[in-house]
């Protein structure tokens, strides 16, 4: 099984907001061209969304270390440690997926309390639950995260990667895979 003994019961919250804009975005990439530009116009609704959600939480007075940068895919990445150390209090990150049926979908991720270990790794992998369409023709099969890395000894750098792939099935019974592919993360201090 893809999923982890220790998050085997943790919640995807992160990803659910920006399901309704996936959802859309999916479903209008299957007609004309006016659907297309529609689809284009909520992309860039999402990717305004993720920045100012992204920017609320790097502005938010931290409870330890603020470290931040760019994803490979040139997104942000804003990570804060606890003031113990011993865990990540918040993760946030931008990512653009590509899917089958063309087009991308740029979203935020994240989760909040991941424990370090001793020599510095953080990792999560978790399934995706099914989840029903709203309205539109389109459900969500399923899908996979994962996220890794190492913190450095200084606790001054992080690096790792994310990785979402998402599972849709259309009005038209039509299969629409998304994935972000392997994102590497570089975030420092």
């Amino acid at each position: 099984m893809f999923m982890s003994v220790h998050n085997a019961n943790r919640k995807w919250r992160h990803v659910r907001p920006v399901i309704a804009v996936v959802l859309t975005v999916v479903a209008t990439s299957h007609s004309h061209a006016s659907a297309r530009l529609l689809s284009h116009q909520v992309s860039v609704q999402a990717t305004a969304a993720t920045a100012g959600t992204l920017a609320q939480h790097a502005a938010a007075p931290p409870a330890g270390e603020v470290l931040g940068g760019l994803t490979s895919q040139g997104w942000p990445i804003v990570i804060e440690l606890a003031k113990n150390g011993k865990k990540f209090s918040l993760v946030r990150a931008g990512l653009v997926m590509r899917c089958t049926v063309g087009g991308s979908l740029p979203l935020e991720v994240g989760d909040d309390n991941l424990p370090i270990s001793s020599d510095g790794r953080v990792h999560y992998a978790l399934l995706i639950p099914p989840s029903p369409g709203s309205g539109s023709g389109v459900t969500l099969a399923g899908g996979s995260e994962r996220f890794a890395g190492k913190l450095n000894r200084k606790r001054s750098t992080f690096s790792g990667m994310w990785q979402l792939h998402l599972t849709f099935v259309l009005a038209s019974g039509e299969t629409d895979q998304c994935d972000s592919g392997r994102v590497r993360l570089t975030a420092r201090l």
